[in-house]
């Protein structure tokens, strides 16, 4: 029996949202806020999703939500001077 790997495409849109900076941003607010409230996004519409019965939606925020975990895990883990590691457990 063969199995295969879906990849599911998040698209352009989600990627973009990365590299995104508010020109409000505010320069002493911490570089973790912005990850840290896609995480809070994220799971409000997971609850949604389950709530609703969307396992489709719900399968593409939880890929969304791991992205935006690791991010803030990088960010996080960060020291000048040292190599970034993103884990892709």
């Amino acid at each position: 029996m063969k199995k295969t790997c879906r990849l599911l495409y998040l698209g352009p849109s989600f990627l973009s949202d990365f590299f995104e900076v508010p020109n409000d941003a505010d320069p002493s607010s911490s570089i973790l806020t912005p990850p840290i409230a896609r995480i809070k996004e994220t799971v409000a519409g997971l609850s949604k999703a389950f709530k609703d019965m969307d396992l489709g939606q719900a399968k593409t925020l939880s890929i969304q939500l791991q992205y935006w975990i690791r991010i803030k895990n990088v960010i996080r883990d960060w020291a000048a001077g040292k190599p970034i590691v993103a884990d892709h457990v």
